[in-house]
């Protein structure tokens, strides 16, 4: 069956209660088949005459079911530049070139005078072995591959994973600055009498000595959740004329660097997470204990930036390295927070821990009457930057991705003033994402939740914000077709209605998505059954942008109710703070109002209710159908928390658990009798009693954030008392539940099984 075909017309919502495996599938592939953009890179602007050109190189994820795969490809936009009357740029005569698949890049790097790229690449050799390769190509051809693996100076060159990797040209264009993990050492057993090839005889006994015996099953700490693959990471520099690699020697041994770039006067700057006495999780996890450094591959020292008892990221250097933002939290409390922007003048020596100044301060509390609803929130931004240009020409005005509110942002930061401002292309009021700036261009992602992803271009300026002109590139007929099946509104929410306020902050508020199927017949009296969907963390957000699986459900002719409750990223730190020792409590308080609002206002049909959450956002399921024993028809719950006395000591964030129940971590801690005791009663497993409701438990048995065995142990503890309940484990799964198959399986699995206990 084909994802989408040009032209083709979407059937309207399908009716729950006559679902087939067939139409679930159905709708899954036409909204899974829509792309997404991955990233985006301006072009200087070119061309003869009056009217230059302009490129904008684009590449796109989708999700391909046959493969069961992300494949990705790439999109050229040739626009045409006017000058308008006002002298600000016109966009016209755009057009674009068929999409190119592209595969297996980690890296794909635009050199500073965009006459050179370095692409680096991973597959497997005619071994089936991995092998990675950097590809240096000019505006003609590939000019050169470098074996990496060959040159045996690290381990693998880390990719994009938000949180490492990072690769990027020296200003020069003779070097690429990156990130790789450490080179393992040799080892074999006590007893192994291997001869020495003729290359270790040559070599002596140094090849002899490199081999530790007895220390091939020594243990080693990864970083957790999706970085098993990061024990101890390095800095490297390779020669693009010679390629000789060159490792930064100087690190601090109790450190994993990351986030590298290039300074001036050929210095270094990266993060540096401790990772003693032992690694906790990273994924996910802002409050980590790290510094930022400057080092220099000649130099002997390595001193550090940035203050102590802080947890920093997203280094950034102005276009003329005249100054460096970051951005940092406290060290330890909640995984994500609202956080600080600091900035460091390189021109005034010499730079030291000590020397940066505050440029956005932590928001405490923005929303305190109906009249702040528009005031900026604090910063929230959640993983590095990569190789990201994020700074205007001026070398003043820097770029962040963000949230506000229930949306994600892009601001626009004065380094001088700290002043904020937020860019709004249209007056729809996009969820925005950053791609690419170059000089005072600007280039985004844009979606709304009934619109997938767009490319906006516009130019801003500085000071003037506001009056910035955007131009969408592209069209997408399918995409707006598709979103014709459903509306959406969002709502405000108050606790202090149904006496559940924060005693120290009563004036706290949350928002809630609503998306509504078009009925099928708008005669027939019928309201579509609600699902209720907590997110996970709890400290994230689900943003008015498009998502996979609201949208499938609504395909499928579910309502769907997306709540930010009070600890949400994007309301200020006062309400991330205000939901720790209160979970289990405020957040399912939370989203029961907004569940009761949505029926009270007869929108759905209310004797139809099915509760749907992963992580965090399983663990409010649990609660849900246990505190609200006769709401919810039936449940299904993704890799949940359901019991946080077992999970303490077996999961990648132990802190976690700590920090939610309100009780002070530190590495030391122990599950004492009278913390037991809290996390006991902040459990699910405390109403497993009360549970009548229908569960379909999904668990990835690789997951190191939410271990398996919570939820095979509510499985048992389910069965035990008669309720029905359907177990899918996914063997090589993390908790995410991100690969293709997974995904697909999974949601089309929950779909069908509220269909099956839709009642009449």
């Amino acid at each position: 069956m084909p994802t989408t075909g040009e032209g083709s017309e979407p059937k309207m919502p399908f009716v729950p209660k006559e679902l087939t495996a067939e139409k679930v599938v159905e709708a899954y592939r036409r909204v899974a088949g829509q792309p997404a953009v991955a990233s985006g890179t301006i072009s200087s602007a070119g061309g003869t005459g009056q009217k230059p050109v302009q490129n904008i190189r684009t590449v796109w994820s989708q999700r391909d079911i046959d493969r069961k795969e992300k494949t990705h490809f790439s999109k050229v936009y040739t626009i045409q530049v006017d000058k308008g009357s006002d002298g600000d740029p016109i966009y016209s005569n755009i057009s674009c070139s068929l999409p190119q698949e592209i595969n297996n890049v980690l890296w794909d790097v635009e050199s500073p005078s965009e006459k050179k790229r370095a692409v680096i690449i991973k597959q497997k050799d005619k071994k089936g072995e991995d092998k990675q390769f950097v590809e240096i190509w000019n505006v003609r051809q590939k000019v050169k591959t470098i074996d990496m693996k060959a040159l045996d100076k690290h381990g693998d060159v880390v990719g994009n994973d938000g949180q490492f990797g990072s690769v990027q040209w020296s200003p020069c264009e003779e070097y690429l600055l990156y990130v790789a993990e450490k080179k393992k050492p040799k080892t074999a057993s006590f007893f192994e009498s291997k001869p020495l090839s003729d290359e270790e005889k040559e070599k002596g006994d140094s090849a002899q000595e490199a081999t530790i015996k007895g220390d091939e099953y020594v243990f080693r700490e990864t970083w957790g959740e999706q970085l098993v693959e990061r024990h101890r990471t390095v800095v490297c520099r390779l020669c693009i004329k010679t390629s000789v690699v060159t490792v930064l020697t100087q690190v601090p041994d109790d450190i994993s660097p990351g986030q590298a770039l290039w300074g001036p006067e050929n210095a270094v700057v990266f993060v540096g997470w401790s990772h003693e006495p032992y690694r906790l999780g990273l994924k996910f996890c802002v409050e980590r204990k790290s510094f930022l450094y400057k080092a220099t591959f000649e130099g002997e020292g390595c001193e550090k930036l940035s203050e102590e008892d802080c947890a920093v990221r997203c280094p950034s250097f102005s276009p003329d390295f005249s100054r460096l933002v970051y951005l940092d939290t406290p060290e330890g409390g909640p995984h994500n927070q609202c956080s600080r922007l600091l900035l460091i003048d390189w021109k005034k020596q010499p730079v030291k821990q000590g020397s940066s100044r505050v440029v956005v301060d932590i928001v405490q509390s923005p929303y305190k009457t109906d009249a702040d609803k528009d005031k900026f929130p604090g910063l929230y931004t959640w993983a590095d930057l990569g190789t990201q240009r994020n700074w205007l020409e001026d070398n003043v005005h820097v770029l962040l991705p963000s949230y506000w509110r229930s949306s994600s942002a892009v601001v626009v930061i004065n380094t001088n003033t700290g002043d904020v401002s937020r860019l709004q292309p249209g007056a729809c009021g996009w969820s925005c994402g950053l791609l690419d700036v170059k000089g005072y261009n600007v280039l985004l992602s844009c979606s709304l939740p009934d619109r997938p992803a767009v490319l906006m271009l516009g130019q801003v300026k500085p000071g003037k914000v506001k009056e910035s002109k955007w131009t969408e590139l592209g069209s997408d007929q399918e995409g707006v077709a598709l979103c014709k099946l459903y509306d959406w509104q969002l709502f405000t929410l108050d606790p202090k209605t149904v006496q559940a306020a924060h005693p120290d902050c009563d004036y706290l508020k949350f928002e809630a998505l609503l998306y509504l199927p078009v009925k099928v017949d708008k005669d027939d009296g019928r309201k579509p059954p609600l699902v209720l969907f907590p997110h996970g963390g709890p400290h994230s957000t689900f943003d008015c942008g498009f998502a996979l699986n609201p949208t499938v459900l609504a395909y499928c002719g579910f309502a769907v109710l997306c709540v930010n409750f009070r600890g949400s990223l994007g309301f200020g730190q006062d309400g991330i703070t205000s939901l720790l020792s209160h979970i289990g409590d405020f957040d399912v308080k939370d989203c029961k109002l907004a569940m009761d609002k949505v029926c009270g206002e007869n929108l759905v049909d209310s004797k139809n209710v099915f509760v749907y959450g992963g992580s965090h956002g399983g663990f409010l399921s649990g609660h849900l159908i246990g505190q609200y024993p006769d709401t919810f028809k039936a449940a299904s719950m993704r890799n949940p928390v359901t019991n946080l006395t077992s999970m303490f000591g077996t999961t990648d964030i132990q802190d976690w658990i700590f920090t939610e129940a309100g009780e002070k971590f530190d590495y030391k801690s122990q599950a004492s009798e009278n913390i037991l005791a809290r996390l006991w009663k902040a459990s699910p497993v405390r109403y497993i009693d009360n549970v009548k409701t229908p569960v379909m438990l999904n668990i990835g048995l690789k997951d190191m954030r939410v271990p398996p065995s919570q939820g095979l142990e509510y499985y048992k503890m389910l069965k035990a008392r008669g309720v029905s309940v359907r177990c899918l484990t996914y063997p090589d799964s993390n908790h995410s539940l991100a690969e293709v198959e997974v995904e697909a399986d999974s949601l089309v699995n929950s779909i069908l099984w509220f269909a099956q206990h839709i009642s009449q």
